[in-house]
């Protein structure tokens, strides 16, 4: 069996028929609940296993363990519906251990403003047995005496499955699979994107124009994809002038990618680079083909946290308004507010977008 079903999923069984429990006996909010012995007995299980279910029936706010007093029913009115998070996993994939984006030390700096008593823990999820990864994390969390919570960068469905089924306060840095719901969320507008940098590629003469991005997708790389697609279905090029190119972390297969499609077309080519590693081994293949002017093909980034004096030789996409550490505030408040057993509202938020363009 799998560590999901052997772990993860026994916890959240056992959780529903203490839920049972206290339904069948009608307790109200602030009356007190078994002790873990008790509970063992009822579940009939050792103590630590009982005692996880516990655990997580009080992150959902169910239950609310007061030391060396005992386990009551969770009263959400009452002043101890603001409980602090002691403790936050960041659950990261371990290609974008090369910090960027969202993941930015501004951003855990903006978290940790909203988390000021919480121990912020990043985590690089493995490529292999990411699965039961996440569901030991969830296990950990469910450990803690104190309450913890959860933030998905940039997760896999797995992932999101896992942590959002588990009833951990938890925030994805990114969007949603369409199956994964009541997560609260965070993601730049990533139709905008794949519109403004289709339009600016046009504009700038490429005819065709080519995403550079990651072997595993997520939900906002379809968007963004989706927003070129839209562009160039208005255009004279047409769609078929666009290209998809999934690519490995690995500067030498982006370099020959790039040789590959500038020597197959003659016509000028706009990059789309999703990753900053695409954009820099991008810009290195293309010096050394030591192409003439008119067929020099454009690079853009899909965005690109940069100090607002610096100048950059390429088009990149910025967040008006906002700064890494913003960012990271508002996960941190969805985070709190979802902690605390309340619904954000909204539940989501989506970063605005621009585009920079390089000094002419």
């Amino acid at each position: 069996m799998s560590p999901i079903k052997t772990g993860l999923t026994r916890i959240l069984d056992l959780a529903s028929q203490i839920e049972s429990d206290i339904k069948s006996r009608e307790l109200k909010p602030g009356d007190p609940y078994l002790t873990l012995s008790e509970t063992s007995r009822l579940l009939r299980v050792g103590t630590t296993t009982a005692n996880r279910a516990l655990q997580l029936l009080a992150q959902r706010n169910v239950l609310s363990r007061v030391q060396r007093k005992g386990t009551f029913i969770k009263d959400l009115n009452g002043s101890d519906s603001e409980i602090a998070l002691k403790r936050v996993y960041i659950l990261v994939p371990r290609t974008h251990q090369r910090v960027q984006g969202l993941l930015h030390e501004g951003a855990l700096l903006g978290l940790q403003g909203e988390v000021p008593d919480a121990d912020l823990q990043i985590h690089f999820l493995p490529e292999t047995e990411t699965a039961a990864f996440a569901d030991s994390i969830v296990v950990q969390s469910l450990l803690q005496r104190q309450k913890s919570g959860i933030v998905m960068m940039a997760a896999s469905h797995e992932v999101q499955k896992i942590v959002s089924g588990s009833g951990v306060p938890s925030v994805i840095s990114g969007s949603p699979y369409p199956a994964i719901k009541g997560v609260p969320w965070i993601d730049q507008d990533n139709p905008r994107i794949g519109r403004i940098l289709g339009r600016y590629l046009l504009q700038k003469g490429c005819s065709h124009i080519c995403i550079l991005t990651c072997e595993v997708m997520r939900p906002g790389d379809h968007e963004v994809h989706e927003g070129v697609r839209e562009v160039l279905g208005k255009a004279a090029p047409g769609p078929q002038h666009f290209h998809i190119r999934y690519l490995p972390f690995d500067e030498t297969a982006v370099a020959h990618e790039v040789v590959d499609l500038t020597s197959r077309f003659h016509e000028k080519i706009g990059f789309i680079c999703r990753r900053e590693l695409f954009l820099e081994a991008t810009a290195e293949a293309l010096l050394a083909m030591n192409l003439p002017v008119e067929r020099q093909p454009l690079l853009t980034m899909s965005d690109h946290f940069v100090a607002p004096h610096v100048s950059l030789p390429y088009a990149y996409i910025t967040f008006p308004g906002h700064t890494a550490q913003s960012i990271g505030v508002v996960i941190g408040r969805l985070l709190r507010e979802k902690a605390s057993g309340r619904k954000p509202d909204p539940d989501h938020y989506i970063i605005p977008v621009d585009l920079v363009v390089p000094d002419s």
